[in-house]
């Protein structure tokens, strides 16, 4: 009885330490929240349309309420202004991607990357942590370049795939 009761609660913790649920957002889409217990962790997720390509969408968020206005304008605001955040990624990128292949630096960057990934941050606010990545396709394997923001800065670069 005392093993059960053991297994028991070791399960419940297990099962109830996060949760899935799923809903329509009127730009994002049919989206997905991931709830932790730790709320700091929580997020929304959805796939958009950006000129016919699928880019991921994570929208960081305590709360398991559906994405608002502000989060909408932050994807907007870099998908319309693309190229002022590439122009403040584009050192980091192009520096690391050096390690990896050989490429013309002064080839036009949509010809070295694609938008693959948005990552909003808490409050849509670009002083808090992001992220955005970007398809690599200029290397034979696939590799996803992303470029870490802090303080509304690019911090660093780091290469899956």
């Amino acid at each position: 009885m005392f093993f059960k009761k053991i297994i028991k609660s070791l399960n419940q913790y297990i099962t109830d330490q996060s949760w899935y649920s799923q809903a329509h957002h009127p730009f994002f889409g049919e989206v997905g929240y991931y709830g932790f217990k730790d709320e700091r962790m929580g997020y929304w997720e959805s796939e958009i349309d950006v000129d016919g390509l699928v880019v991921s969408v994570i929208i960081n968020s305590a709360i398991e309420e559906l994405p608002t206005d502000i989060h909408q304008s932050f994807v907007e605001s870099i998908i319309n202004n693309l190229d002022s955040t590439i122009a403040a990624v584009k050192p980091l990128m192009l520096n690391t991607l050096s390690e990896w292949v050989k490429f013309d630096r002064d080839e036009d960057w949509h010809r070295l990357f694609r938008l693959s990934g948005i990552e909003v941050p808490i409050d849509a606010d670009v002083r808090n942590d992001w992220e955005i990545s970007f398809e690599c396709l200029v290397d034979k394997v696939g590799h996803h370049f992303t470029c870490y923001f802090k303080n509304g800065n690019p911090e660093f670069i780091s290469v899956d795939g």
